[in-house]
């Protein structure tokens, strides 16, 4: 069986990003690819069963938390007659938790695109991907 993982603090956000602040040189670029709540919103399963060719299930069984800024999965792995379960905590940023996010760290947000060809993020976007540059 897989123990729930440890939750990361509030604010671990700002400490991650600001660390990759630190590490770029002026100039320097932050991409960031993610999968955005605006994605999740529209995309989110209550439940998805995959099965493999070797007989087993995998059931996963996500669900959007605190307002919806964490998503909460539950996988559970079904072989024969054992199951294991594992529980995921991701914190789940929309565009603009992510623009101010990356602005109040100092960076210049150059764009926020739903591709890497440059198509503006929406609801339709498959992917988020960040533009920031450190002055």
């Amino acid at each position: 069986m897989w123990a729930r993982p440890a939750r990361i603090a509030a604010g671990a956000g700002h400490r991650v990003l600001a660390r990759i602040v630190e590490s770029l040189k002026p100039g320097g670029l932050l991409v960031l690819d993610l999968l955005g709540l605006e994605t999740l919103c529209r995309t989110l399963e209550p439940v998805h069963l995959t099965e493999y060719a070797d007989g087993r299930l995998l059931v996963e069984r996500p669900l959007l938390v605190n307002h919806n800024t964490r998503v909460e999965n539950e996988w559970i792995l079904i072989d024969g007659e054992r199951a294991d379960r594992a529980l995921f905590s991701h914190r789940v940023w929309s565009a603009g938790e992510i623009a101010r996010l990356v602005e109040s760290a100092g960076l210049e947000l150059d764009a926020i695109d739903g591709d890497l060809e440059g198509t503006p993020y929406d609801f339709e976007s498959e992917r988020m991907y960040v533009f920031a540059r450190k002055p």
